[in-house]
């Protein structure tokens, strides 16, 4: 910031020098969590549907596999 005179020359500046690793940080810690929770919940969906389709399947050893598909996938 600009500081003048009475006369509105510039005479000197003023500024302030902020440390920001540590919001940086946290922000990149944030945004893994958020990745962290959408692969979770897109795991649990995935798992919730799977198993909606036990009850009316008629194959089960096909909903196996898929389950099994899901579950390596997921860990």
């Amino acid at each position: 910031m600009p500081l003048t005179d009475a006369g509105g020359i510039i005479t000197r500046w003023a500024g302030r020098n902020i440390y920001i690793d540590a919001r940086k940080r946290a922000e990149m810690a944030l945004r893994e969590s958020e990745h962290a929770l959408a692969f979770d919940l897109a795991s649990a969906e995935r798992l919730r549907s799977l198993s909606a389709r036990l009850v009316p399947e008629d194959s089960l050893q096909s909903i196996y596999d898929e389950v099994l598909s899901a579950t390596i996938a997921i860990t």
